[in-house]
């Protein structure tokens, strides 16, 4: 057991701290989703600018990503004692935030092409994609860089 054992307390760690971060990217894409479809309602987003609207919210995850993974990161560090933990939920946060913008940004169009409609034929609550999204992340970084 002694080899194996600091591999498996990263994992639990790892598993421990996921929804965290899951949760962090379904807020924010619940967010920037909610605003992006109030400003098309309410005729503050042209076409134009809706390349201009996601630059301005790839910024703005990026920051909280790197604000937010800073504050996370560092109480893992902590908490669990390992840096390496700190330092996926650190990358993993940072992504899922600007894909949680982007994916924000962007679904609105979809569904406005789909039903000339901001947000009239959802098939699935965003928040569910951007949680789904933020599992994979943490998972997939710990499996490369933890095991």
């Amino acid at each position: 057991m002694g080899l194996f054992e600091a591999t498996i307390q990263k994992v639990v760690a790892l598993a421990v701290l996921m929804p965290v971060v899951a949760s962090m990217g379904g807020i924010a894409g619940t967010q920037t989703v909610t605003l992006i479809i109030r400003a098309i309602a309410v005729g503050q987003v042209a076409a134009l600018e809706r390349a201009l609207a996601l630059f301005k919210e790839l910024g703005v995850g990026a920051l909280n990503g790197f604000a937010w993974a800073a504050i996370v990161a560092l109480t893992t560090w902590l908490w669990f004692g390992t840096w390496d933990v700190a330092a996926v939920i650190f990358i993993a946060i940072v992504i899922n935030l600007v894909a949680a913008a982007m994916a924000g940004v962007t679904d609105p169009d979809d569904a406005e092409a789909a039903s000339h409609r901001p947000g009239a034929r959802r098939r699935r609550d965003p928040d569910d994609r951007h949680r789904r999204r933020g599992l994979r992340g943490p998972s997939g970084l710990g499996s490369i860089f933890l095991v």
